[in-house]
């Protein structure tokens, strides 16, 4: 299953960074393709507030469907 941009994605590894963890949701913002496939994900809080923006790999994230 492909993901785009604006696609919703959970996490699936836990990441080494203070705000993101396993089952976290977040929208992909932009997606890289070089010098290897990564997708830019925002993560909010419940107000809508941007929490962080990292960088992930295909294998760290799943598409929610």
């Amino acid at each position: 299953m492909s993901i785009d941009i604006n696609d919703v994605v959970v996490v699936i590894k836990d990441i080494n960074s203070e705000h993101v963890n396993k089952g976290m949701l977040g929208v992909v913002v932009f997606i890289f393709d070089k010098p290897r496939s990564a997708y830019e994900i925002e993560f909010c809080n419940e107000e809508g507030k941007t929490i962080e923006t990292i960088t992930l790999e295909p294998d760290e994230i799943e598409k929610v469907i």
